[in-house]
């Protein structure tokens, strides 16, 4: 009996449907509700006006209310409720905190230093690496590996922003703290806006960029590794929030140095820090774990935090809109300075009471 034929070859499948289109990218977690997409369409409503079995239906503004030509606006009566200026608190506070950028890079130190001249020594200063050469700092960094699983997840979620960290910790967002939340604000832009002029000054090599072992899990920011810009902007906000919340959570003070890395095994102990410095320290070290800095990047940023601070609190110049004296035609302006934010934070927090003098 012969064998039967071979059998035909199935035919091609069919091409698969196009796939639906995504949906928007929501905001990051610590961008304003003010700025979360808004869509607001206009179609034709039908009115309550029962006609002849149907409803007349208008477009907005409603054409059976207002003559196109004769519609309200406020304040062009002859005699207006208020002055009307642009509400003081509707403010983005990230736009808001880049207008205080505006007015620290005119301010200086105390002894006359500008935000050019307040950065972190060279990346090989003994006071950024503490004796330690970049292949013993790479070293750690290996060693450092194996702590990434318990940590990568932490360090995602702290990637592009991490105010929410200590809004967490702390209890406080844009809704229940606006000013706390302004400074907050303040820290990540200022920071960001300076960390970056030294990074390009330095152009330190990645630490991965050296030694391929590294391999971090993430991807690489795309701008050189000194100082850190995390460090920076963690340092940072520490430092602002120290000014603005009771001891409680702010003692003992952030030293103006960063300390020594400790020797193994540590002893005596180290010394006790506030939960601000701890949170701080945390975001900083996370990406040394990562393999995305080097430790002396994180000193770098303690050292840059600090200088940024200093010129801070010298700005006093802020304009703002005084809604008692301006007009129609125009906002009669005042102006704020960085201790007024810093009071208006701490009126926000029960027990503070306004300071008189930037506090040391």
């Amino acid at each position: 009996m012969g064998t039967g034929g071979v059998a035909g070859t199935g035919g091609t499948g069919g091409t698969g449907g196009t796939g639906g289109t995504g949906g928007t990218g929501g905001s990051g977690p610590e961008a304003s509700p003010l700025l979360a997409t808004v869509i607001r369409p206009i179609g034709t409503s039908p009115t309550r006006d029962h006609r002849n079995y149907w409803f007349p239906g208008v477009k907005w503004p409603p054409s059976d209310e207002w003559d196109i030509n004769n519609f309200p606006v406020i304040g062009t009566t002859a005699t207006p409720v208020a002055p009307v200026v642009f509400p003081e608190m509707a403010w983005d506070p990230s736009l808001f905190a880049i207008a205080v950028i505006g007015q620290f890079v005119q301010e200086t130190t105390d002894d006359g230093r500008d935000w050019t001249q307040i950065g972190p020594p060279h990346w090989t200063d003994a006071g950024v690496t503490f004796g330690r050469n970049p292949l013993q700092e790479i070293a750690e960094l290996v060693e450092l590996i194996d702590y990434r699983p318990d940590v990568l997840d932490e360090t995602q979620a702290q990637a592009s922003d991490f105010v929410h960290y200590w809004g967490g910790l702390l209890m406080f967002n844009q809704q229940s703290h606006p000013w706390t939340f302004r400074v907050a604000r303040i820290a990540i832009n200022v920071g960001e806006f300076t960390m970056m002029h030294y990074k390009r000054l330095y152009s330190r090599p990645r630490p991965s960029q050296l030694c391929p072992v590294l391999l971090p899990p993430v991807a690489v920011p795309p701008h050189a590794s000194y100082p850190s810009g995390h460090a920076t902007q963690a340092w940072l906000l520490s430092r602002l929030l120290e000014k603005v919340l009771p001891d409680v959570v702010t003692l003992p003070k952030i030293p103006a140095a960063p300390p020594a890395p400790p020797t193994v095994p540590t002893d005596p102990d180290p010394a006790p820090q506030s939960i601000l410095f701890r949170m701080a320290e945390r975001v900083a070290r996370n990406r040394e774990v990562m393999g995305l800095h080097y430790p002396s990047d994180s000193a770098g940023g303690y050292i840059l935090a600090k200088g940024i601070m200093d010129i801070l609190k010298k700005v006093d110049n802020l304009p703002v809109p005084d809604p008692a004296t301006s007009t129609v035609s125009g906002a009669s302006l005042v102006t704020m300075s960085m201790l007024d934010i810093i009071n208006e934070a701490r009126n926000e927090w029960a027990g503070q009471t306004p300071l008189t003098v930037w506090p040391p």
